[in-house]
């Protein structure tokens, strides 16, 4: 709920002794270009620049196999993991190579790194998600843009039920003692 997210930001900000920030509620589909580029439109109607990038959106298709995966479910990873993230890059890169601090953060999976019985849609997404980000410094890196891919962890998010059991993240996935981790690497 974009209503109450607002409101903690808001609240946040004030008991951190901060101004409050302007906040624009965008709608943006990445399955939608027109949604994109409008949406980048608007941010520079507002701000004239962005700063950081979060590619977020992603989409994890059934843990089957390749010919037991319905082929609109495996092909959706691609277009909302792979597509979706180079379309929303394509459109707020030009307005973040203005200035400020040029940071984009593509969320990746430890599935981009093995391989798991099942999961080639999404983990070969993942993978090329890795790979683009890599190229976005190849590319843009000179002009003081910094790209990151980040595993989240197997957070139990809507999108993280999906995943099987065993990489959903536990205390123990982390070496995590009485809230503190020891051994986390």
């Amino acid at each position: 709920d974009f209503g109450s997210l607002s409101t903690e930001i808001l609240s946040a900000a004030s008991k951190a002794g901060k101004s409050a920030p302007k906040i624009l509620s965008l709608k943006l589909d990445v399955m939608n270009y027109e949604d994109v580029e409008a949406a980048a439109k608007e941010v520079e109607r507002e701000f004239g620049r962005l700063d950081i990038l979060i590619n977020n959106a992603g989409y994890l298709s059934p843990f089957e196999s390749i010919l037991d995966t319905p082929k609109e479910d495996y092909w959706r990873n691609y277009e909302i993991n792979v597509r979706g993230v180079y379309w929303v890059t394509k459109a707020f890169l030009p307005l973040m190579l203005k200035g400020g601090e040029k940071t984009i953060v593509n969320l990746s999976s430890r599935g981009a790194m093995g391989l798991r019985n099942g999961g080639s849609g999404y983990q070969v997404t993942k993978m090329a998600v890795t790979k683009f980000t890599e190229f976005l410094m190849v590319e843009y890196g000179d002009q003081g843009l910094l790209a990151y891919s980040v595993h989240p962890c197997g957070a139990l998010t809507e999108l993280g039920t999906g995943m099987p059991k065993d990489f959903h993240a536990s205390e123990s996935s982390f070496g995590l003692r009485n809230g503190r981790a020891d051994n986390w690497w």
